[in-house]
């Protein structure tokens, strides 16, 4: 029995580890969206942080449909 618990402990810290890295794994990732055929762009981080927002004017004249 102290076995079978022991073996449950050992896989759980493993599985905790394992966690960690995914995560700082994921932290690393940048995903960018953009929308408006490309008029907003928006870069995140793998943890939903904004890195950065881009934003184009339109051109003198241009006028957007909806």
């Amino acid at each position: 029995m102290r076995g079978n618990f022991n073996n449950l402990m050992k896989q759980a810290q493993a599985m905790q580890a394992n966690m960690e890295k995914a995560q700082a794994e994921i932290a690393n990732i940048e995903v960018t969206g953009e929308s408006g055929g490309g008029m907003v762009k928006v870069m995140m981080s793998g943890r939903h942080e904004v890195k950065r927002v881009q934003s184009l004017q339109l051109p003198p004249g241009m006028k957007l449909r909806f």
